[in-house]
């Protein structure tokens, strides 16, 4: 009997002892609410529905033993209806200090044909969003202001997109300026993005379908508000980034993966022992899905973020595209180097064929002069310009020079008139180079970022981009010029010439520091600071070596604050790069020598 009984006591320690951690976890887990509409709500997934609301795919980001997502979001609901219809108390009776609530309304708040969810952006929209503030602090918990998402409208003009939002965005960022809540700009976040990424490949993330693509949607649809998967991902991706910016408490429980990585990153810079692992090799899926049968691949996709099955049809029904493949922002350059890396690994004779169609597609774009445009094959535009810009033709030059030279990562490309062919072709490059440095007054300089391709003058691209000198693609073309193996007189004097016009034109006394502006926006400016390195600016007048700003109107402009929001923060205006050059340079001399 008592043996029985220290044996019922034994087991009753032993489960508890089991399930109390468990059960103490349970209850410090962190929730995160979310509350807004129907760009964040939770969607059916049954029947092959591509729909997905943001905040539906967020919890594939936390650690979820430490972090629950409870998405409250609503369908068609704007600030005040959320309210209004008893939504919000069941959030309230539940939060417990250090919970988070994420607060995202706009979209459906201004529709003002109707009163049951219409807000006055001014007024009562403030009114709700700041009730719902107020009221999880006085729980203990956080409030989370964010911008609505950008609706996926484009003007004529491709580089342009309609701000549907308006005062309602503007609202968000002074009330949380004004309530000194953290706020994160998924306006300004997801405009941006699909800038980048243009109209078609944009139509990938919101609801746009094909006739019998979805059974939900027969009849296809083209829905520039609600995202699919791929668009949630992303979104949520860009929230993520934001709570890791905030350096919100939140963030110590986000999991680390590729995903926070750009995909020039992914590609080229993972530890060496990654390719080859599963991973690795699902991401190569993706990279072998998106070239194009041109045998280049299209510019701005992150290729290491997952695919679903409708993505993977239109990719394979894409293949023959013909007017998307670039070498242009690290675009077939980093899938190239991200293949070798994969065979090298594996042995896996698909990326091995892969890359050597993309070789081929470098050769054949290459014009005869030795440069390159931006898109191969070409299309009509600035596109046909010789294209240093974003390093286009240095990164397809420095594959070309290191199959040349042997390189082992390149070893797989062994065949001797192959070896030769891309020899040849970086030769001529290089006398492209030479021929496009720019001359100011009878004196060699550097280069703008797009040469005409039979004048071979600076040329203009988009209307911020005017004919200069440019001072940060001009240092990667240096750099380049600098690993030529004995190199001709003509090179080593442009390389000199170069470094030369780099020391003449740097910027001292200033350095470039991000601020939260008056909007409660983080926005750039240009501070004095004696003590800061040199800098240089991305574009200098072509006569006098004056640097300059311009907005998407094409007007000239002397300080970066003269430009609009949009144009400051999305594009690089200064840039280090050339001290680089000027201290290789050094060691180069001595190595001439």
């Amino acid at each position: 009997m008592i043996r029985n009984s220290f044996f019922r006591l034994f087991i009753c320690c032993l489960v508890i002892l089991t399930v109390t951690p468990a059960f103490m976890q349970q209850k410090n887990r962190i929730t995160v609410y979310t509350i807004g509409d129907s760009t964040m709500a939770n969607k059916d997934t049954s029947g092959s529905n591509p729909e997905r609301g943001w905040a539906q795919v967020l919890p594939q980001f936390f650690d979820t033993s430490r972090v629950v997502i409870d998405n409250r979001a609503v369908n068609g609901r704007s600030s005040k209806s959320f309210f209004d219809e008893g939504r919000w108390k069941p959030v309230v009776d539940e939060l417990k200090p250090g919970d988070y609530v994420f607060i995202q309304f706009g979209h459906n708040d201004e529709k003002s044909e109707d009163p049951k969810r219409y807000t006055d952006p001014k007024g009562s929209y403030r009114d709700f969003l700041t009730m719902y503030v107020n009221d999880t602090r006085a729980k203990g918990a956080f409030p989370v202001l964010l911008t609505p998402i950008a609706r996926r409208k484009f003007a004529e003009n491709p580089d342009t997109l309609i701000d549907t939002h308006g005062e309602y965005t503007a609202a968000v960022r002074q009330l949380a300026r004004e309530l000194d809540v953290p706020a994160i700009d998924m306006a300004a976040l997801t405009s941006r993005h699909l800038l980048g990424i243009g109209p078609e490949e944009s139509k990938r993330l919101y609801m746009w379908l094909q006739p019998g693509e979805s059974p939900k949607h027969p009849d296809g649809l083209k829905d520039d508000t609600h995202l699919k998967e791929l668009g949630a991902f992303r979104y949520a991706q860009m929230a993520v980034n934001g709570i890791r910016e905030l350096k919100l408490p939140l963030s110590r429980f986000v999991k680390n993966s590729i995903y926070d990585r750009n995909w020039k990153s992914v590609a080229t810079n993972q530890p060496d022992g990654w390719y080859g692992t599963d991973e690795a090799i699902a991401v190569a899926d993706n990279v072998l899905l998106y070239q194009r049968n041109t045998g280049g691949w299209p510019k701005n996709i992150p290729m290491h973020h997952k695919l679903d099955g409708s993505d993977r049809q239109k990719l394979l029904a894409g293949k023959d595209k013909t007017d998307d493949s670039t070498m242009d922002n690290g675009a077939t350059y980093s899938e190239m180097v991200f293949l070798a890396k994969m065979y090298r690994k594996t042995h896996t004779e698909k990326y091995r064929e892969a890359f050597l169609k993309g070789l081929q597609y470098i050769l054949a774009a290459q014009y005869p002069d030795g440069g390159w445009p931006q898109f191969y094959p070409l299309r009509k535009g600035y596109y046909t310009h010789i294209t240093y810009n974003d390093n286009l033709m240095v990164n397809g030059m420095t594959i070309l020079k290191d199959i040349a030279d042997r390189k082992p990562l390149y070893a797989f490309v062994d065949d001797p008139a192959v070896i030769s062919r891309c020899a040849d072709a970086f030769d001529r490059g290089v006398d492209c180079i030479l021929k496009t440095q720019y001359r100011q007054n009878g004196k060699p300089t550097v280069w703008c970022a797009q040469h005409d391709e039979n004048t071979l003058e600076p040329a203009k691209a988009r209307a911020y981009e005017l004919p200069s000198l440019s001072g940060s693609e001009s240092a990667g073309i240096v750099l380049l010029l600098m690993e030529i193996n004995n190199p001709k007189p003509e090179v080593k004097q442009a390389i000199a010439d170069a470094v030369e016009w780099f020391e003449k034109v740097k910027i001292t006394g200033i350095k470039i520091e991000p601020f939260v502006n008056a909007e409660n926006i983080r926005d750039r400016h240009v501070v004095s600071d004696p003590a800061a390195p040199p800098v240089w600016a991305r574009f200098y007048q072509l006569d006098d070596n004056r640097p300059f700003f311009c907005d998407r109107d094409g007007v000239r402009k002397y300080a970066l604050s003269e430009i609009g929001y949009e144009r400051r923060n999305g594009y690089s205006w200064y840039t280090d790069a050339p001290q680089q050059v000027i201290d290789k340079y050094k060691k180069y001399i001595k190595n001439q020598k």
